[in-house]
Formats: structure tokens, sequence, C-alpha cells
């Protein structure tokens, strides 16, 4: 018998909730105790997130062509004016951490920045945000933005 259950990366609390969206094979799960939102099953692949940011094979899931693009349009031309208080809530503990414990003007480092909401949200806040994700196309708006990212 499989083990059907969920546990969150960060934290180890079980998910026990449905799935926030769903692409093709993949789940995108939120944990209700620290707010991380995790897919299931893990796969970092490139080419499954350039696709999903290009609105490959988005017909067959709960998202669509259309609210991928808005995402890299949003991130496009408006990364830089993001409200860093509409991050959930691990972001906002990190946050919180960060202008407790680092200097001003400090580089942070996003790892798997994706459209770049936390980087708005790091820089807003005056420090210095660095950022890597597997997708391209995040990447090139995010360099065309003023960022400091790459492709990894």
């Amino acid at each position: 018998m499989q083990n059907n259950k969920k546990y969150c990366l960060i934290c180890s609390e079980e998910v026990k909730t449905d799935p926030l969206e769903i692409y093709g094979k993949y789940s995108i799960y939120q944990c209700p105790n620290c707010g991380l939102q995790f897919a299931n099953p893990l796969d970092y692949r490139s080419e499954i997130y350039d696709a999903a940011y290009m609105g490959v094979e988005a017909s067959n899931s709960a998202m669509n062509h259309a609210v991928y693009w808005q995402r890299i349009l949003i991130a496009s031309d408006q990364i830089k004016y993001i409200n860093w208080t509409r991050l959930i809530g691990y972001e906002r503990l990190v946050i919180k951490w960060l202008k407790n414990n680092i200097p001003l003007g400090a580089y942070v480092f996003d790892l798997g920045c994706g459209e770049g909401r936390f980087l708005a949200a790091l820089q807003k806040q005056g420090f210095s945000p660095l950022g890597m994700d597997v997708a391209e196309e995040p990447i090139k708006i995010l360099l065309k933005a003023g960022f400091q990212v790459a492709r990894g």
C-alpha cells in the first residue's frame, strides 16, 4: 500500500488539505503550520518550470495559459512595487528575522526566486537580494528589472 501522506519540507507538519492547484501530475500544497507551498511529487527539472511559465500542458490542469502569462506580465510590469505585507506567513517571518539579525544592505540569497516577489520584498526592506531559479522566463524578466539573478 502506497503512503499518500504529505509533509512540509520546512517544519515536517503533515498536510491534510486538498491541493491549492494542480498542474498535470503535480499538486501544489500549502503547509498549515508555516505556509510553505511545495509540489508533490517533487521534481526540479528546469524544463518543467519553463513549461509552466510558458503555459505548456496547462489545459490538462486547474492552471491555464492565461494564469501563467498573467503572473509573468505582473512580474515584468510591477515587480518593484510588490507590497511585502502580502507575503505568506513564513516569508514575513524571514523578513522580520533578517531585519532583527542582519545589517541593512547585506546580501540575501533567494534560491528558487520564481517571479521575484520575495526579491522585491527584500529590496524594499533595504537588503541586497540575489536570486536563482531553474525557470528561464522569470529570470529574463528579473534581469530586465535590474535584479541580480541567475538561472541554475
